[in-house]
This record gives C-alpha cells, structure tokens and sequence, in this order.
C-alpha cells in the first residue's frame, strides 16, 4: 500500500538506495584509484627507462640518471 507524503509524493517502503549507491561508489572509487597508480606506474617507467632510478648509489658515488651501460 503506497502512502502519499505531505509534499504529494508516492512513498513505498522498500530497499533502501543506500544499499545499492554505497557498493557502486566504493568499487568506483576503487577502479578509479587502481587506474591513477596504473597511470603513475607507467609514467615512471617511461620516465626511467633504461636509466637508473634516483637514489641509487654504489660505494658514496650516486648513480641516479646514469645508464646501466
């Protein structure tokens, strides 16, 4: 039986939309932060590739910026 609210809306108790919303944002929320850390990762690799990373350093000498070869 729908009841008819003060502002002249039909109400229906049901499910609430709470309970759908809540796990659509969360694996949205989830999907978009696995897809920047996939974008971050994979700029950071262009950026070094085929050198060393920085912080690296052998007996005091840093080697950040050098290639292995």
């Amino acid at each position: 039986m729908a009841t008819i609210t003060s502002t002249g809306q039909d109400y229906r108790p049901g499910i609430n939309p709470w309970l759908i919303r809540l796990p659509i944002l969360v694996t949205s929320g989830i999907l978009l932060l696995a897809l920047i850390l996939a974008t971050l990762i994979g700029l950071f690799q262009l950026r070094f590739h085929a050198r060393i990373v920085p912080g690296v350093s052998a007996l005091g000498v840093s080697l950040a910026g050098m290639s292995p070869g």
